[in-house]
C-alpha cells in the first residue's frame, strides 16, 4: 500500500491508503484535535477518541429521534457536546458549511454519512429534493403529527391522552 500525507481544506489528513490510485481511497483517517480521530474506510465510518483516559476508544453512534447518526464528543473547556456524524464527515471532507447552506444526502438515506453522498445545498433545496424522494412529510399527510380527528400519530401518547380523559370522565360521572 502506498501512503500520502496531504493538507485538505485546513484539516491534517494522518493517512489515506489506496489501490494504487488516489480515486479509490480504501481508508481515509483525519487527525480533529484535540482528542479524536475520523476513520472512513469502505465498511464503516467511525470516530475514535485518543485522550488519556480513552486511548483508541471507538465512539458510540446513537440515532436521533429524526434519524441522524450523533456522537458525544468533548470540547476544549471540558463540556460535552452531541455532533451530528454527517455534519463531522462534511466539514473534514468537503469543506465548512457556507452560511446559508445545509448538508444534504444525496440518495435520502440518513445513515449513509459517506462523504461522497454529501453535499451543501440551500434549505429550500434540501426540501425539494427530500419531496423528490418522497421523504418529506408533505408527501404522505399521514406523517403529520397529528389525524385530522385529533389523534395522534405517537401512540403512547394517544394512550395516555385517552386514559386521563377516561379517568376525568369517571370521576366526573361518580361525583354527581
Amino acid at each position: 500500500t502506498m501512503r500520502y500525507l496531504l493538507i485538505l481544506h485546513g484539516v491534517n489528513i494522518v493517512e489515506i491508503r489506496s489501490g494504487g490510485m488516489l480515486n479509490k481511497i480504501r481508508r481515509l483517517i483525519i487527525d480533529l484535535e484535540p482528542y479524536y480521530r475520523l476513520e472512513i474506510d469502505d465498511k464503516s465510518i467511525r470516530v475514535r477518541s485518543f485522550s488519556k483516559h480513552a486511548k483508541g476508544k471507538e465512539l458510540k453512534q446513537q440515532i436521533t429521534r429524526d434519524g441522524y447518526l450523533r456522537i458525544k464528543m468533548k470540547l476544549l473547556d471540558g463540556r460535552f457536546q452531541y455532533v451530528r456524524l454527517h455534519s463531522l464527515v462534511a466539514e473534514n471532507t468537503i469543506g465548512s458549511r457556507p452560511i446559508g447552506l445545509t448538508v444534504n444526502h444525496k440518495d435520502g438515506n440518513k445513515l449513509n454519512n459517506y462523504p461522497n453522498n454529501l453535499e451543501h445545498v440551500t434549505r429550500a433545496d434540501n426540501i425539494k429534493h427530500a419531496i423528490s424522494l418522497g421523504l418529506h412529510v408533505a408527501v404522505d399527510p399521514t406523517r403529520h403529527g397529528n389525524y385530522k380527528d385529533g389523534r395522534t400519530l405517537d401512540h403512547k401518547r394517544y394512550q395516555r391522552e385517552w386514559a386521563k380523559q377516561a379517568y376525568w370522565k369517571k370521576k366526573n360521572a361518580t361525583k354527581s
